[in-house]
Parts: structure tokens; sequence; C-alpha cells
């Protein structure tokens, strides 16, 4: 199992982290619509996640919209975005 970054209200007892027995971190834009838009993260799971499919972030592009998980498989991988996307304003 590795370690997510994780930004859900349940983390933050756990230090805005989780641990993935499915050895899978996801990053998902809450607004497709928007490059401004904040981004959810945490540890892949189809029940938690609804069902959502689990992409590789090569593939990731915004025609999936909201129902797009931008996936990784390492230790804290997904903690990456935050710095690639900056809030602008």
């Amino acid at each position: 199992e590795i370690r997510c970054y994780c930004d859900a209200p349940h983390c933050v007892a756990t230090g805005y982290m989780c641990k993935s027995e499915l050895n899978a971190c996801f990053t998902r834009t809450l607004d497709p619509q928007s490059t401004k838009s904040p981004l959810s993260h945490g540890c892949y799971d189809p029940l938690l996640n609804s069902g959502k499919t689990c992409h590789p972030e090569s593939t990731y592009d915004t025609i999936h919209g909201s129902a797009t998980l931008q996936c990784c498989h390492e230790d804290m991988c997904n903690y990456r975005g935050l710095q690639d996307v900056t809030y602008r304003g």
C-alpha cells in the first residue's frame, strides 16, 4: 500500500494523508471547464469515487470532465499537482 495526499475533510485528522490499498492516488479537477478550478486529491477507491475511472496522467484530458480521475501509483505522487496548478487569485 502507498500513501497519498488527501484534502478531503476526513483526512484533516490524518495530516492530509491517506493509505491506498489499491496503490493509486488521484487528482480530480472539480470544474473541468475552468482553468482556475480547484483540485481534489485522495486515495483512489472505486467505492468512494462512485465508479469513476482511473486514468494515467499522460492520457488525462478535459474531454472526460469530472468523471475522470488523474491517477498515479507512487507514494505521495498526487501532491505534485498542487505546484502544477497554483491558484491565480
